[in-house]
């Protein structure tokens, strides 16, 4: 049974596989949960964000095995580029602002970029979380460059909708 725990732990923290890819994993988990979004968003909020924090707290479970184990088999010592369930969550809050707005797949396309750029960028609580050295930080970075994404996100859905000229992409 502690296998069969271990797997399902493994495969939660690799976004199903998604991790393991060579090039670009997280962009590449991301993606996927970009995609998923297109029908996640039509949800009801309320399960929308009993999702995310489903997902949130079983990424928390996951994470905490799967970074020890796959640092222990790498010279990374934390993050490593494998675990992706983390980009899932970021993803998540940055298309929050889609209940919202009109969804399209250019939206969900520009959420998806701005999320990868917050991401990388990392400032404010995201990068305070990166420096975190625990289940906690893989998971809150993550979480908070989703959160910073996501306002940006609205503010720019906003602007966007209040500009007759750009309606035609919004």
């Amino acid at each position: 049974m502690d296998k069969l725990i271990e797997k399902a732990k493994t495969v939660l923290a690799t976004g199903l596989g998604f991790g393991y890819l060579p090039i670009a994993p997280g962009s590449w988990g991301s993606a996927f949960m970009a995609v998923a979004c297109w029908w996640l968003l039509d949800l009801p909020l309320f399960f929308y964000l009993l999702l995310l924090i489903v997902v949130l707290f079983f990424g928390l479970w996951s994470v905490r095995y799967v970074d020890e184990y796959f640092s222990s088999s790498t010279t990374k010592s934390h993050d490593n580029k494998k675990i992706v369930v983390d980009e899932w969550i970021g993803t998540m809050l940055t298309m929050l602002p889609l209940y919202y707005f009109h969804k399209s797949w250019l939206v969900i396309a520009i959420g998806f970029f701005l999320f990868r750029a917050m991401d990388t960028a990392k400032f404010g609580l995201a990068k305070f979380f990166d420096d975190y050295r625990s289940h906690w930080g893989v998971m809150l970075d993550d979480f908070f460059a989703g959160l910073h994404a996501g306002v940006i996100f609205f503010l720019a859905l906003w602007i966007a909708s209040q500009v007759s000229w750009l309606e035609f992409i919004f």
